[in-house]
């Protein structure tokens, strides 16, 4: 059987496009979180529960590489946050202001993807204090909204 040359490009782009998703797959399911989260005063095995909180060495390039860990945010499961400042600055002011705001709010949306069918389908919803991914919401907002670079442990 002969196959012809436009055939078999397509055959190689679909080989090609199906081993990289497969990769894909076998490399997120593989990211499984280190941490936990706390709840009370007890972690919850397979959560994150700290947020480190960088900025750019030089404070205004965000594609600057080098960065300075300033804190890290630990949120317990009332929506209370803990802040252990690493290296004060004004930039850990500009983080404690922000951590008061979010204290406020109700609750934070988190977008995540969801499969339905055979389509990825971007969700939102309100994640409000004491939900365990209430964390990452609050992760999502420090980098989204306030501009910290951030790392979940």
């Amino acid at each position: 059987m002969q196959v012809s040359p436009g055939a078999f490009n397509k055959m190689k782009k679909i080989i090609l496009l199906s081993l990289s998703l497969v990769f894909i797959m076998l490399l997120v399911s593989s990211c499984k979180p280190e941490g936990k989260l706390v709840a009370g005063n007890k972690p919850i095995p397979g959560f994150y529960n700290v947020i480190m909180v960088s900025v750019p060495e030089d404070g205004g390039d965000i594609d600057n590489i080098k960065e300075i860990h300033i804190a890290n945010v630990t949120v317990n499961n009332n929506g209370k946050f803990e802040l252990v400042v690493i290296k004060d600055g004004s930039s850990v002011e500009e983080l404690k202001t922000a951590i008061k705001k979010i204290e406020s709010d109700e609750g934070l949306f988190l977008e995540y993807e969801n499969k339905e069918g055979d389509k990825l389908v971007l969700k939102k919803e309100l994640v409000k204090p004491g939900d365990p991914r209430y964390i990452y919401a609050v992760n999502d907002e420090l980098a989204a909204k306030y501009g910290f670079k951030t790392d979940m442990k």
